[in-house]
Parts: C-alpha cells; sequence; structure tokens
C-alpha cells in the first residue's frame, strides 16, 4: 500500500542499570545502552498498514529487505507450539529471607529483590507474545550483540515528558490476586504498613521534582491497578515543567524511587548490594524511549543469557514487614513471568 513516512522526532530507545557497575550478567548491556533504530515500523491500529521510518539509504534500505521485515511482523503468527516445561535450578528464596532479617533498623524502607534462575533460554518471542496479554503494563525486549536479550512486562511509569507536561508514577503497596478481588482491595487499600510503604514513595517523588521547580498538580490517590496476579497502588504525579528539559534529566533525577530501593536512599542502596547475592544489573533501571518521551521501570522481566533464564522480583520492606507476606508478594509477581516461560 505504499510507505509513509514517520512525522513523530527522533526516537532513542534502550536501558539503563539500577546502579552503575553492579552488572553481573548483564556486563554487555554495560551501564546504559541507548540506540537509534535505523529502521523503525509501527502498524496502524486497526489497519493492515504500517507505518516506516527508515534511516537507511535506498541501498542499506534493499540489503536489509525491508519489505520481508515489514510483511513478517503484519503476517499474523500461527498459535504457540506446546513447549517442555522450563526446569527452575535455582530459586532465591533462602537469600530473600537472609536478607530480610538484616534490614531491621538500619532504613525507613528497603526494596529487596529475588531471583528465579530457569536452566535453558526460552522463544523469546512467545514469551512476550505471552506477556503482551497483561493490561497495565508495558511490553519491552531489548538485545545485546551476542544474543543476550532482556525482556519483560512493566506495571511502572518512571516518567513520561510531553512538552512541558511531566508524568511520573508512585507504584508501591502490593496484594497478590487470589480471585476475590473486592476483598482484596478494601484489604490493600485498608493496610496501614502499604499505605505508609506507597507514601514514602510519593512523597519523595513529589520533593524531587518540585526541588528543580516542577510545578505540581495535587496528587489524587492511591487507586489500585489490578493485574492479572497482583494489586498494586498507584499515585500519578503530575506537573509542569520546563518545555526545553530533557526526559532523560528527569529520569536521573528519579531513579532510583523508594519503590524501587528504599528511604533513605543511600544506607538503602548500600544495604541492597551488601544483601542480594546477585547483581540487579538493567532489573529495576529506566527501560523506554527518551527525548519527549517515556522511561519505564524495568520489572516483572528476566535476562536469557549463557544457557539459562533469570527473572527477578522484589518487595518493599518497611516497619511492620512480615517476611511470610513478603515471600508471598514475590511469588505473585513471579508468577506472569514464570507461565509465560512455561516453568514447572
Amino acid at each position: 500500500a505504499g510507505v509513509d513516512r514517520l512525522s513523530t522526532p527522533l526516537r532513542f530507545y534502550g536501558s539503563a542499570a539500577f546502579r552503575a557497575g553492579w552488572l553481573g550478567d548483564f556486563e554487555r548491556f554495560g551501564d546504559a545502552r541507548f540506540f537509534t533504530p535505523r529502521l523503525l515500523v509501527r502498524q496502524i491500529p486497526g489497519e493492515k498498514r504500517c507505518k516506516l521510518r527508515c534511516l537507511l539509504s535506498q541501498d542499506e534500505l534493499l540489503r536489509a529487505d525491508a519489505e520481508a521485515t515489514i510483511r513478517a511482523l503484519m503476517t499474523p503468527q500461527p498459535a504457540p507450539e506446546a513447549r517442555a516445561a522450563l526446569g527452575v535450578v535455582r530459586d532465591g528464596r533462602a537469600a530473600f529471607r537472609s536478607a530480610l532479617a538484616r534490614r531491621r533498623g538500619e532504613v525507613s524502607k528497603v526494596v529487596l529483590a529475588r531471583t528465579v534462575v530457569a536452566g535453558a533460554e526460552p522463544d523469546v518471542a512467545r514469551v512476550v507474545e505471552a506477556l503482551s496479554a497483561e493490561q497495565g503494563s508495558v511490553t519491552f525486549v531489548l538485545r545485546d550483540a551476542e544474543g543476550a536479550t532482556f525482556f519483560g512486562a512493566t506495571p511502572e511509569l518512571l516518567v513520561r515528558k510531553a512538552g512541558a507536561e511531566l508524568t511520573s508514577e508512585a507504584v508501591a503497596g502490593t496484594e497478590p490476586r487470589r480471585g476475590h478481588d473486592l476483598e482484596e482491595v478494601r484489604a490493600l487499600l485498608g493496610r496501614d504498613k502499604d499505605l505508609r510503604e506507597h507514601a514514602l514513595v510519593v512523597d519523595d517523588i513529589a520533593d524531587r521534582l518540585r526541588s528543580h521547580g516542577a510545578d505540581l498538580a495535587p496528587a489524587s490517590g492511591p487507586r489500585v491497578r489490578t493485574l492479572s496476579r497482583v494489586h498494586h497502588l498507584v499515585t500519578e504525579v503530575r506537573g509542569a515543567v520546563s518545555d526545553t528539559s530533557h526526559c532523560l534529566d528527569w529520569a536521573r533525577l528519579l531513579h532510583p524511587t523508594p519503590a524501587l530501593c528504599g528511604v533513605p536512599a543511600d544506607r538503602a542502596g548500600a544495604l541492597i548490594m551488601a544483601a542480594e547475592r546477585t547483581p540487579r544489573g538493567h532489573y529495576a533501571g529506566p527501560v523506554g524511549c527518551q527525548g519527549d518521551g517515556e522511561l519505564a521501570v524495568a520489572l516483572r522481566c528476566a535476562l536469557a543469557s549463557r544457557g539459562q533464564t533469570t527473572a527477578f522480583a522484589g518487595a518493599g520492606i518497611v516497619l511492620g514487614s512480615q517476611p511470610a507476606a513478603e515471600l508471598a508478594e514475590t511469588d505473585a509477581k513471579f508468577a506472569s513471568m514464570l507461565a509465560a516461560l512455561g516453568c514447572a
């Protein structure tokens, strides 16, 4: 049907580490990795047409076989074939329990992560297709030159900038979803521990934005965002900022929020590095597109590399947190990813 050239501004896509230098198996991704696509294809919703942005010369475009790429993207995919279940070879449950025991009295809040390792690499395309059905989440896939793939479906926005309008989200406070939504939502909205944890994040985001000149609208909330396996408390923080400021400037200011690290951030960060045996790499770091763009937080994610797949999930620990409940929270957060991976 022909080719329309995109009129949107140039975009850079990529991700950054939770903490510089703490990379582990993410070493080849570096502390931050952003790139400009040379060929960007966007399907028009509800139509059998797409838009193409091309930074290739005509000869390069022919060599890249853009037509074949577009046809493959527009062709309905067959139903996924049944695959053998991946076996879990290592579960960081014991390490997570040990980390929980170390935080008392040191910080107001700390976010601790747990890992589950499967002994094979999955068909990432099919896993992402399954994850994309998760309403209220942003799906992402990043691959390095040697084939390591970082992918997930995150429910959390770090920052979105559109002209002079800036939006961030506080996502903290979780209730596993067990099939009784009304009771579960009521329990989450009425639980002091989760409300205190959530308020810490809202206040910190608002204070950071105001300190750098953002004119914030009153925050409303929290409201509850319900996903397939969990409910989350969410408060949207909006404000007016300089039109000439850059999305990455605000991302640098906000990352990591208390929803990912803790309060105070310096002591919580030190505790995380001392307590967690597996470096986070790009887990819990910014991921998305920059400019007048959007960066989410890389959560509910996994890294497929070197013949195995490592999935990550975390929980915010505050006064009143119970180890059994925090473990159950990470179980619920793992559920969608492990189901998509086909883990037994």
